[in-house]
């Protein structure tokens, strides 16, 4: 029975078909249902209809459907799709909606990769977001595909008409979109709840087109389309044994209605494919290959359909030779650059950002450069485009989506040297100054930190930006005797300090700036080696200090933990202005501190990477005069030195400026006013996000700070020390793990490191 009903339907079209030859062509449309990953059985069906040069009249799609649907109504290959599909991270585009490292403002690299999670802040409270991402990264995927069509506002005019459909969350209603900017469109269709945040299109906030349409057949009926093609992937309702996943679950959740709905669309097919999906769910981006197995073998099923239509087609004449868009995009010329949606954050920020001019030529990979670092600002929730044709051109319309949300952010972290952390911050943007950033950090462990930014964009070029900054820090600072590695005290440090900067940034990449420090520091010992004597409680360990300092920076690590390739470097020189009183209560004049760390690596292959580096830095005192030499420099004596001054070696992590890393020692176990640090090591990524490093490192100490029974500093010279480490590291979603095994030439001893979580 069911290969007689075939083979009379197969009859039917045929009819139709010679029928109409003598008249017009019949329209013929495609139908591609949504699927998320399961979507990629579609392509078959591509592949089968440019084999056979069938020429379509109308495409209709939803969801991923309606992505796959676009490019091809552009005028993309069914092979140029597959390959776009296949070579696209679709689990990052979906669900990680970070931006580039490269890509974020110099002002937010700071504080990149401390969080875990982000939440907004509304009237006080804590509030769940709402959707995991707001589709920047979809939509700068979507517009970099769509780039030789974005300037065309209705979808009629594509080489072949379109339309797609999307949800009114408020209402329920199926929408039909089929005019605007494309890949707002598209971006609406796809915007699964919960995953992507709906999305804004003429005062209508639109989600997943497949909660009420999801194979939208009946809409190109409506157009006059005679034939529908179409390939159907939609979820059938699982089992309650079939029900172990979120994304199952939340498929389950939005194919009530749609069941019901997909059933009468199909009835309305002329030529239907519903390729095996089962066992699949929306989010199997691992399983491409299969569906697409799978969706071949039911293209099979209907192709002696489809020959008869190619051939049936052809007695009207050729099929219409449609554009193929091209790999490299040619640049637009943009007549003027406008901006929707601010509020708030002003023009010149984002102007900064953008760094595009009127009467200038743009390329895609220019244009989407600039969207990512207005993104990468961090004032706004979504940055995107569209062109706007006019009598004089095209005009460039970027449109933005403010940070509107007060945000509350946490992390966690734990290492050998600094125990258990908890970080908690509050973040308050454009309060009294537009596109100023506020943020508030506490710091929650056995060295606790509260922390307090201000920083503004000037609006004046090139990126100038004031910042003001209090930190009240304590910490616990060992001291350790040189020769034995034996603990001789432990000090309990706490700090105040105050600071007003002014920084110029280029780029992303470079920064440059002044500031102006008041310092206050007190040093308490919490214990003490008999040899070093009784402290009484009258001794006086405090400092306040007035310092200047200048500092310029490079940041273009690909990422925070691990970094695969990039350069980061830092350098600063500080003046200490003020006298203060030392231990011996005597008083002393100014002097200055010199660092440099330098951090490069270099990308070898896919999973290897060697980096090398330098840290180096002196204390010192200048002395200008009117006469040749015009700047000298003397020695400066260790007791003449507050603790925060020297310059502190040991340790894994890269904790402080003055702190620098030394694989083979304990955390600021040597201190000096005279350090050069070098560095080299491989990291090895065998498997996604798994780490295998090894590295060395060797110090020159030319004076190392030891200490008498007094407290008093006395120095040893000609100190050299070469470390090794073996780390074994991966990153997860509370940030990155990892295990050292370390030590150095002058110890047998093997030292041990572990660390959980981003440093903060």
């Amino acid at each position: 029975m069911y290969h007689f009903v075939r083979l009379f339907s197969l009859l039917l079209l045929s009819l139709q078909l010679f029928a109409g030859s003598t008249e017009r062509r019949p329209r013929v449309g495609l139908v591609l249902s949504g699927g998320g990953a399961k979507a990629v059985a579609h392509l078959p069906l591509l592949k089968a209809l440019d084999s056979l040069q069938i020429e379509l009249d109308y495409i209709a799609g939803t969801s991923m459907g309606s992505f796959i649907g676009a490019l091809y109504a552009i005028g993309y290959s069914a092979d140029r799709i597959e390959k776009i599909l296949f070579q696209e991270d679709w689990n990052k585009i979906m669900f990680d909606d970070r931006i580039p490292r490269t890509s974020l403002a110099m002002s937010e690299k700071y504080t990149d990769g401390r969080y875990i999670s982000t939440f907004p802040l509304e009237d006080g409270r804590i509030n769940l977001p709402s959707g995991l991402n707001p589709g920047q990264s979809l939509s700068a995927r979507i517009a970099h595909y769509a780039w030789p069509v974005n300037h065309r506002n209705n979808f009629d005019s594509f080489p072949t008409p379109f339309l797609c459909i999307a949800t009114d969350i408020e209402t329920g209603e199926a929408v039909v979109l089929e005019k605007g900017f494309l890949p707002d469109a598209i971006l609406a269709s796809m915007a699964f709840p919960s995953v992507l945040s709906p999305v804004d299109i003429h005062d209508r906030l639109l989600v997943d087109g497949g909660l009420v349409r999801n194979f939208p057949v009946s809409d190109l009926k409506e157009r006059g389309v005679d034939i529908v093609i179409g390939s159907d992937v939609s979820a059938r309702l699982y089992t309650k044994n079939e029900l172990n996943s979120v994304v199952k679950v939340l498929e389950q959740i939005s194919s009530y209605s749609g069941a019901i709905s997909t059933h009468e669309q199909r009835q309305q097919c002329d030529i239907l494919i519903t390729p095996d999906i089962s066992g699949f769910d929306a989010g199997r981006f691992d399983a491409m290959h299969t569906l697409y197995q799978n969706g071949h073998e039911a293209v099979q099923t209907i192709l002696p359909q489809l020959r008869n239509l190619g051939k049936a087609q052809k007695k009207h004449g050729n099929p219409e030779t449609k554009f193929i868009p091209l790999d490299e995009y040619h640049p637009i010329h943009i007549n003027e650059v406008r901006a929707e949606g601010l509020n708030k954050v002003s023009q010149h920020l984002l102007d900064q950002s953008l760094q595009i001019e009127d009467d200038s030529y743009v390329s895609p990979t220019e244009l989407e450069q600039a969207i990512e670092r207005a993104y990468g600002s961090q004032h706004f929730k979504r940055v995107a485009y569209k062109f706007e044709p006019d009598s004089a051109g095209i005009d460039l319309i970027i449109r933005v989506k403010e940070q509107t949300h007060d945000q509350f952010k946490f992390g966690v972290h734990y290492d050998s040297d600094m125990r258990a952390a908890v970080l908690l911050n509050t973040t308050f943007r454009n309060k009294l100054i537009e596109g100023s950033t506020f943020t508030l950090d506490l710091r929650l462990s056995e060295t606790p930190t509260l922390s307090g930014s201000y920083f503004v964009f000037t609006g004046w070029k090139p990126g100038l930006g004031v910042g003001l900054n209090y930190t009240y820090q304590n910490i616990e600072v060992p001291l350790y005797d040189p020769q034995t590695d034996v603990l001789m005290a432990l000090m309990d440090y706490s700090s105040h300090l105050s600071t007003i900067w002014l920084t110029t940034i280029f780029s992303n990449l470079h920064s440059v700036g002044i500031a102006l420090e008041r310092s206050y520091s007190g040093v308490e010992p919490i214990f003490a080696q008999a040899s070093l004597g009784n402290f009484e409680d009258d001794d006086d360990f405090s400092i306040d200090l007035l310092n200047y300092y200048f500092f310029g920076g490079v940041d273009s690590y690909d990422r925070a933990a691990f970094p695969s390739t990039g350069l980061k470097l830092y350098t600063e020189f500080k003046l200490f202005t003020d006298e203060f009183t030392a231990t011996n209560g005597e008083s002393h004049p100014h002097f200055n501190r010199a660092m440099f760390t330098l951090n490069h690596v270099v990308k070898l292959s896919s999973s290897l990477s060697w980096f090398y580096g330098a840290h180096a830095g002196v204390v010192n005192r200048l002395h200008f005069s009117k006469k040749r030499p015009y700047l000298t420099t003397s020695m400066i004596e260790y007791n003449q030195l507050p603790s925060d001054a020297l310059l502190w070696i040991g340790g894994v992590s890269n904790t402080g400026n003055n702190i620098f890393p030394f694989v083979g020692a304990n955390f600021m176990e040597y201190s000096s006013k005279d350090v050069k640090v070098v560095h080299s090591g491989f990291q090895l990524e065998p498997w996604k996000d798994k780490f295998v490093v090894f590295r060395a490192n060797k110090a020159f100490i030319n004076e190392q700070v030891i200490y008498d029974s007094e407290i008093s500093a006395s120095v040893l010279t000609d100190i050299s020390l070469t470390g090794y480490g073996l780390t074994l590291g991966m990153i997860t979603p509370i940030g990155p793990m990892e295990y050292t095994m370390m030590g150095n030439t002058d110890s047998k001893e093997l030292l041990h490191h572990l660390s959980i979580g981003y440093y903060f």
